[in-house]
C-alpha cells in the first residue's frame, strides 16, 4: 500500500508513528525505502550494510537479522504441504512438488535485494517477506513469494502470490 503524508505507519515493533510526524523523522521513516510498517527496499544487503538502519536494536534490525538466519538455514525453512504442487484444495502452491526446490525459492526471496519487509499483523513476534522474483513460482502464474518469519529466525509459512 501506499502511505501519504498523516497517514498512520503500523512498525515492525507495533508502536507505529503518522508519517511526517517528528517521530517518524526523528525514526527516518519518513522515506518510502526506511518505513518500517511499509516497504524496506534494499533487501538484506542494504539492511546489512546499515544502510536502512541508523537505530541499534530497532525492529528492522530484528527482523533483518532473523531473515538472514532464515535463509542461512535452508533445511529448517517451514512449507506446508498444502502449499505444494501436490497439495489438496485451493491455496497458494509451489510449482514444484520438491519441498528442496521450495524452500530454494523461499531463500532466494529472503535472500533478494528487492525483498520487502511487512509487519505481519496476523500472529504475533513475526513479520512478512514478500519478493518478487521475476519468474513464475506459482501453478497459478504467481511471480512472488511471501515469506512468515519469526524473529528468533525460523520460517513458519512461505507461499506464492501475484
Amino acid at each position: 500500500p501506499f502511505y501519504g503524508r498523516g497517514d498512520y505507519l503500523p512498525t515492525l515493533d507495533g508502536q507505529g508513528v503518522i508519517k511526517g510526524s517528528s517521530e517518524a523523522q526523528m525514526a527516518h521513516l519518513d522515506g518510502f525505502t526506511t518505513v518500517m510498517g511499509t516497504v524496506i527496499g534494499g533487501g538484506l544487503s542494504a539492511l546489512k550494510s546499515g544502510a536502512a538502519i541508523e537505530k541499534s536494536g530497532s525492529a528492522i534490525e530484528k527482523a533483518s537479522e532473523a531473515a538472514f538466519n532464515a535463509a542461512g538455514d535452508v533445511e529448517s525453512i517451514f512449507i506446508k504441504s498444502k502449499h505444494l504442487d501436490m497439495g489438496a484444495g485451493r491455496f497458494a502452491k509451489f510449482n514444484t512438488s520438491d519441498i528442496g526446490e521450495a524452500r530454494r525459492i523461499v531463500q532466494e526471496g529472503l535472500r533478494a535485494p528487492n525483498a520487502l519487509f511487512l509487519p505481519n499483523p496476523n500472529l504475533s513476534n513475526t513479520f512478512r517477506v514478500q519478493t518478487n522474483l521475476g519468474k513464475v513460482i506459482g501453478t497459478r502464474g504467481q511471480t512472488s513469494v511471501r515469506v512468515i518469519v519469526g524473529f528468533d529466525g525460523k520460517v513458519i509459512n512461505a507461499f506464492p502470490i501475484k
